[in-house]
């Protein structure tokens, strides 16, 4: 009954009240997720660090670059755990999964050069941007799609 319960950070919570817990990352990949609807193919394949809210609104094939829900980063051994945040593998996700896309760049992504050498900066209509895979660009439909410099924000 947590309802009766008295926990702190969870007072005036419950389904009716609006949550703002990583409400601009949500929005940002609800907004991503409707801007891929609409301009890519429905074989596009999205890899996604938070693999909720843009995998949810998307009707796309996703995949979980940090391991939640792939079995290979799952079963890595790391020295300093930290739940759902402490694994990746970034030569198996860029040269085994090969997604299309990739939602943006965290953990030295930036530094392998396999990464560099496949995929370009792009923004789309509605100050849309991510990572597409070079040979992938003709997935992608939107008139006002154009590569950027990466600048780490």
């Amino acid at each position: 009954m947590l309802s009766s319960l008295s926990i702190s950070g969870l007072e005036g919570s419950g389904p009716l009240r609006p949550s703002y817990f990583f409400r601009q990352d949500n929005l940002a990949n609800v907004q991503l997720a409707s801007y891929l609807t609409k301009y890519t193919s429905s074989d596009t394949t999205l890899a996604v660090h938070s693999a909720g809210m843009a995998p949810y609104f998307l009707d796309r094939y996703t995949i979980d670059v940090l391991g939640k829900a792939d079995l290979h980063i799952a079963h890595l051994v790391v020295s300093d755990f930290s739940p759902g945040h402490s694994k990746w593998d970034w030569d198996y996700i860029i040269r085994e999964r090969q997604p299309d896309l990739i939602d943006f760049e965290t953990r030295d992504l930036i530094s392998n050069p396999e990464f560099t050498a496949r995929y370009v900066y792009v923004e789309g209509t509605g100050d849309v941007r991510f990572f597409v895979r070079k040979d992938a660009l003709a997935k992608l439909s939107d008139p006002g799609l154009r590569t950027r410099a990466y600048v780490p924000e």
